[in-house]
């Protein structure tokens, strides 16, 4: 239909002339005296009075012609819209676990398509009210009564047909930014979880928000929204709009001065709600850039004066009155969390050292059921790390799930674990304890729950958002480890219970996703339930190499009627059980004989090992020369809590043992690795060279 559209565009034209010519004749022939002339000139005005007459006629006819057309389209669309099919597409970009979004039928969103573009065809002027235009098709479509999985699949049609298959000017102001405002609606927990585009609709948003057209009046429907939005919608909102901001400068020593003063300087001084976001924001993406590209280490290059002028400005924000709105001080809580943040989650703050006055801020924050609940979450967390003492918190005290590996394997025995020493922060705790049994939402009591952890105070209110956070499988496999060290502290009955019938499952053998049921499993070794581990003992259906871990966590329990358990059970009637049972009671032996020193174990299956599989980030390959003066390959895993005391060791002139730091999983002499062990590391610990 366009050669209809530009044949009215050539009879307008036609039109506008022929009414110039005819504006002419009418001036000149009032200053004519001849009447031949004035005769002659009358004869031309009405020769245009025709022409003009004969080509409204044929647009009036064109214009039928793309009304029928238009109405025979939409009678077409109309039918479509009736039976929207519905399809799963796997996010693929999420690697840790399965995750699908609804989205049209191809077929269906090419058909749609092509009618939208019929439409926007047979539109010569869209105040033409006989005409269906694109605008009243895509209201139509949005507002249509549909399930939840619909309206998302919708929404991204929508979005994607705005920004790949729409001509400029072709939809009003309004419809875009009633695509875009329905788009935000629909956003879910898989959206902007990752720092980079995951799902369509990021994708789109990211897109959109790059466009030349559409760019600024989708950053201002986002920032709206954030400031309307709470909770984790309003954090998701956030991610989305971050995405236009993660090409800039990253921060660093050299730069971190020009940078940040005028972001500091907009977050404080601006007037208008919507400026200081944007500002808060930017702060966000400049703190939260480094540590991702800098392998999540803390940010601790800024100068002393900026790192104190920062913190007391985000403080002094978090600290303001809420009254309408909170967006503000959310954003600020967000920086402050990235600005926090350090190499392992758990670990302490150590660059700024928090005052009272200053903690009582964050207690004051979190406390406050006015504020967003995942900023009060956030608050928690900072808490937790932001001590005054610097001692080290509960889940980086030791490798603990390493550590069960090792009891499972029959190393050293159940008793010998570390032992977990509380932290002395009882302001705190008092905080902490009043959130986790307030009638705060999960998702905030999961962060309380974490932070209560890490200060060694257990309660049985921490149960439930503690497996909330294990069972995530979007979570950083750090996160959701730490939530089980927690549990297995707990070690109440219905955490073993939990723990003991997801450890049946079988364990996942890729080392690049999680493995729940071996955690579980691992778990079980920490808590060192007697009863549990008899059970388990006798009644598994396990592989050998778990029967043999309970038999071993038996006969190492500080209990002493563990190894009266295991007496009992030399004659049962499993040949599994019987194995088991002989080779933990002369593990026991072993331990009694070298007072409880570590010793390899025969197992044909360990359960160290397994453990190691999963921490290739762990394992430090180092050149050095050994006793003999011989160069040397190493390949050593270092625990989290020991990292930095080993990195401090080889940087030094002294020689040193690397078993007193970790545990060699590879070596070999020469100037490179040899193929033995490249193949060793792969197949054991899925570890490249």
């Amino acid at each position: 239909m366009d050669y209809q559209q530009e044949e009215i565009k050539n009879l307008e034209n036609i039109i506008s002339k022929l009414q110039r010519r005819k504006y002419d004749f009418v001036n000149e022939k009032i200053n004519i005296d001849s009447l031949g002339k004035r005769l002659e000139y009358e004869k031309e005005i009405q020769r245009c009075d025709e022409q003009i007459n004969e080509n409204h006629q044929k647009i009036e006819l064109l214009k039928s012609q793309n009304q029928q057309e238009n109405l025979r389209v939409w009678s077409e669309l109309s039918q479509k819209i009736k039976h929207i099919p519905i399809q799963d597409e796997t996010i693929k970009s999420f690697v840790t676990r399965h995750a699908t979004e609804p989205i049209v039928d191809f077929q269906w969103k090419e058909s749609v398509i092509l009618s939208l573009t019929k439409l926007r065809q047979t539109s010569t002027h869209k105040e033409d009210s006989r005409i269906v235009s694109t605008d009243y098709v895509i209201n139509r479509l949005l507002r249509l009564d549909k399930s939840k999985e619909q309206s998302r699949a919708l929404a991204l049609f929508a979005l994607e047909y705005l920004t790949e298959e729409a001509k400029e000017n072709e939809l009003e102001n309004k419809t875009v930014e009633f695509i875009i405002n329905n788009a935000i609606k629909t956003l879910n927990e898989n959206d902007g979880r990752t720092n980079n585009p995951s799902t369509r609709i990021d994708k789109a948003f990211d897109k959109f928000l790059r466009s030349s057209c559409f760019a600024k009046i989708c950053q201002d429907r986002l920032i709206q929204s954030y400031i309307s939005a709470s909770d984790k919608h309003r954090t998701t909102i956030g991610c989305i709009f971050l995405y236009t901001l993660n090409n800039i400068e990253v921060l660093n020593a050299r730069n971190s001065t020009q940078k940040l003063y005028p972001i500091l300087e907009k977050l404080t001084e601006a007037r208008l709600v919507e400026d200081r976001v944007k500002a808060g924001l930017r702060l966000v993406n400049e703190f939260f850039l480094p540590y991702l590209n800098n392998n999540f280490t803390e940010i601790d290059f800024l100068p002393e004066e900026l790192l104190n002028l920062t913190i007391k400005i985000l403080l002094k924000i978090i600290s303001e009155n809420v009254t309408d709105n909170n967006a503000v001080s959310t954003t600020a809580l967000w920086a402050l969390k990235w600005l926090t943040a350090s190499p392992e989650n758990s670990s302490n703050y150590t660059v700024y050292r928090f005052n009272e006055k200053e903690l009582d801020i964050l207690r004051e924050f979190a406390t406050n059921n006015k504020q967003d609940v995942v900023a009060r979450g956030w608050a928690v967390l900072i808490l937790s790390k932001c001590n005054c003492n610097y001692e080290k918190s509960v889940f980086a005290q030791a490798d603990w799930i390493y550590e069960w590996a090792v009891v499972a394997d029959g190393v050293k025995p159940q008793k010998q674990l570390p032992v977990m020493m509380p932290l002395n922060r009882p302001q705190d705790i008092v905080v902490l304890k009043y959130l986790i049994g307030s009638d705060l939402p999960i998702e905030g009591k999961r962060s309380v729950a974490i932070a209560l952890g890490r200060l060694g105070c257990f309660v049985k209110e921490m149960i439930e958002p503690l497996l909330k956070s294990f069972h995530d499988d979007m979570a950083a496999f750090k996160e959701r480890d730490e939530a089980l060290v927690y549990l297995a502290f707990i070690g109440s009955s219905k955490v073993i219970s939990q723990l003991g019938q997801e450890a049946q499952e079988p364990f996942e053998k890729d080392p690049k996703k999680y493995d729940l049921p071996g955690r579980c499993f691992l778990a079980l070794m920490g808590i060192g339930n007697l009863k549990e581990f008899e059970y388990r003992l006798i009644h598994s259906i396990s592989e050998q190499f778990q029967i043999n871990a309970y038999a071993y966590a038996l006969a190492g329990i500080a209990n002493s009627q563990g190894i009266e358990v295991l007496k009992s059970l030399k004659n049962h009637h499993k040949k599994q059980v019987r194995d088991a049972v002989n080779n933990a009671l002369s593990r026991a032996k072993e331990w009694s004989h070298n007072n409880y020193n570590q010793i390899s174990p025969n197992s044909s299956s360990n359960n160290e090992d397994r453990f190691l599989a999963g921490q290739g980030r762990l394992i430090h390959k180092l050149k050095a020369k050994d006793s003999t003066g011989r160069w040397a390959y190493y390949f050593v895993y270092v625990e989290p809590s020991k990292e930095k005391e080993f990195m401090n060791a080889l940087n030094s002139n002294h020689s040193i043992d690397l078993e007193d730091y970790g545990k060699i999983v590879g070596s070999c002499y020469g100037e490179k690795p040899d193929e033995q062990l490249r193949n060793l590391l792969k197949e054991k610990y899925d570890f490249e060279v």
